[in-house]
């Protein structure tokens, strides 16, 4: 099956937007629980090339924008998220 191949890791969503978080091994994020398992590189992650810069009620999260194929479950599955 096409999700053996898949890394599975926890990701955040922002429910007032269209945006998906995934922590990178870069990060030092303790709010996030997560030990930041996302490597962009070996992810099939395609960059737009657009720094990304939020302010939440307490805190905040940059990143860069890009899309990538998202499995929600085995069943669920978005291209160029």
């Amino acid at each position: 099956s096409e999700t053996n191949k898949i890394n599975w890791l926890p990701v955040i969503f922002d429910t007032g937007s269209s945006w998906l978080w995934a922590v990178t091994e870069s990060c030092n994020c303790p709010q996030t629980q997560s030990n930041g398992d996302f490597n962009p590189q070996k992810s099939g992650f395609k960059s737009a090339d657009k720094p990304m810069t939020i302010g939440y009620g307490q805190g905040g999260a940059k990143g860069e924008l890009g899309s990538m194929p998202i499995y929600l479950s085995e069943d669920v599955y978005f291209e160029n998220q």
